[in-house]
This record gives C-alpha cells, structure tokens and sequence, in this order.
C-alpha cells in the first residue's frame, strides 16, 4: 500500500515528546561518536520557572535541548482524513497503472494540490484522467538529472485550474515515501506555504528564550521540532527552519532538527547555525530512526 495514505496511531503527547527528544538524542551521539551522560529533564524538577525539556552530556559537549509540535493547519488531520476518504482508492489505481506504464528504471513523483475541499465524487474521475494523459504525454521528455527531471503543468478541478509537478529520479530514492515506482504526493500552495513559515517562526520565538539563557551557561542549544504533517515532504520544514535560524536567531540556538514523526521510520534533518544555507542541507543532514528499536542511521543517496 502507497505510503501516502496510513492510519494514525498516536501515543500520548507527553510520551511522543520524550521519544522525539530520545531520537535526536542519538543524532547527537551518532554525530559525536560519545554516549549520553548526565541525562535530566529540568521542565519536570523546575516547574515553577521556564526550564528545557532535556539535558544531557555527549563527549564533554553538555546539550540543551527544547523540543515543540508544529502543525500547519489547525484542521490538517481531517483535511488528510477527507482527502483518503475521497481519493485513496482512485489515486491507488492510478499509481499501479502509471508504475507498469512508465519507464521501470525511475522513480517517478507526482505532485497535486492538497486542497480537499477542491475535490468531489463528481469532479475526481476527470480530474485523475487528465493527470493520467499528460503524464504519459510528458514523461519521456525528462531526463534524469536536475534540473531536466522535473516538469510542470496545470489541470483543471472542476472550474479550477490548479499547477501539478512530474518529477523524474533513480530508482529507490522515493523508497522512504512510497514502494511504487510511481505515486503521487500532495503540493501547497504559495499561501499555505507561507503559513508553514508563520508556524515555525513562531516556535522559534517561543522557544529560543530558553535555550539562550542554557547558552550562555555553555550548553550547545538544540530546538527541535517535531513536524507532524502528511501534507508535505520532510524536506520542506528544516529548510525553512534553517533560513529562520540562519537570519534571526543564531544568538539562543545552535541546532534546528525536524523530526516528521508520521510513518513508522522517523525522519530527522538538522541545520547547524554555523553551516552555509543552500537547498541540500536536507540532503547531508537526514537521518533515520525507529522509535521501537531506538536505532538510527543515516539516510544514504543513491
């Protein structure tokens, strides 16, 4: 089954919180090749003050680490409930068939709009049969490198004319979010793209205080935030909490790390307040953890 489409199984919030913060927790021993020592969690003992979620000691490195949720809608969950009620079998269908009909050699990703409210029994079929023509139309025309492997279009959704994305890659490298050779994933808009930004400008604000007062007390200062989304790849977030970082508060943080705990397989990516911003920071920084085993590696390209 595509691995776009799952049933949430959530653990209590303050259990996620301590997984989320045990992960990066071996990012850090993975990175420094040490074992955490001196592990305590301040915000328990020390309620009556602003207090960080963990402390621990890696290879002399004494750590502070704020863990917050992020969410970018406040209705996302039942915008993905609505969107797999609406499309899941459809979508599945048209994954399977694309994947026997395209090149075997490729991973293919198609990207449409994430806006349910978009779609509707009568305007579904259309809609898919168009994406299904142009897709076949257009994908022997890319090649397999940037930036000749991605091309864009439109379709229409009802009245709508909404953009949609064909991209082209070896094969495997869409493995983390689906077992297909083809499927489909969902796309933001500008504005909602923007919200996203908001969201973790936001967390930033709220949670930098702490992790500066640490600072100055020599600790190595770790926001982290635990990005729960089904409606973006987890490439998106740490580059906007990378540039947030990098512009505005390399006084109180030294590491970002987004966790994306919404499959089975975590995914953690990290930026460093003193690392060059560009667009593979996601690519060099990406780690894997299961939460069951508590083991992590890190992700490799091919």
């Amino acid at each position: 089954m595509n691995t776009l489409f799952w049933e949430r199984v959530q653990p209590t919030p303050h259990r996620r919180e301590e997984q989320v913060i045990d992960a990066v927790m071996r990012l850090c021993e993975s990175l420094t090749g040490g074992r955490a020592e001196n592990i305590w969690t301040p915000d328990r003992v020390e309620r009556h003050l602003p207090a960080v979620d963990r402390h621990f000691t890696v290879a002399d490195t004494q750590y502070a680490v704020e863990h917050t949720a992020i969410q970018a809608f406040d209705n996302e969950y039942n915008a993905d409930a609505n969107w797999r009620n609406i499309l899941e079998e459809p979508i599945e269908k048209l994954e399977d068939y694309l994947s026997k009909v395209l090149p075997s050699d490729s991973d293919w990703e198609l990207w449409v709009p994430a806006r349910v409210n978009f779609f509707n029994s009568k305007n579904v079929s259309h809609f898919l049969n168009q994406i299904k023509d142009w897709v076949v139309m257009v994908a022997p025309s890319l090649g397999n490198a940037f930036p000749d492997n991605v091309i864009m279009g439109r379709s229409n959704i009802g009245r709508r004319s909404v953009p949609i994305r064909l991209g082209r890659y070896p094969l495997h490298f869409c493995s983390n979010r689906s077992l297909k050779t083809f499927h489909i994933e969902r796309m933001l808009f500008v504005n909602e793209s923007r919200e996203r930004v908001t969201v973790i400008y936001r967390a930033f604000e709220r949670k930098a205080p702490k992790l500066a007062e640490c600072r100055l007390r020599g600790a190595f200062a770790i926001l982290v935030l635990e990005w729960s989304s089904s409606l973006a790849t987890p490439a998106i977030p740490i580059l906007y909490a990378a540039n947030i970082l990098h512009n505005r508060f390399q006084d109180s943080v030294d590491r970002v790390v987004v966790v994306s705990t919404d499959e089975e397989i975590w995914n953690l990516q990290y930026y460093n307040c003193t690392d060059a911003i560009n667009n593979d920071i996601h690519k060099y920084n990406w780690w894997l953890y299961d939460p069951i085993k508590q083991h992590i590696w890190q992700r490799t390209w091919i």
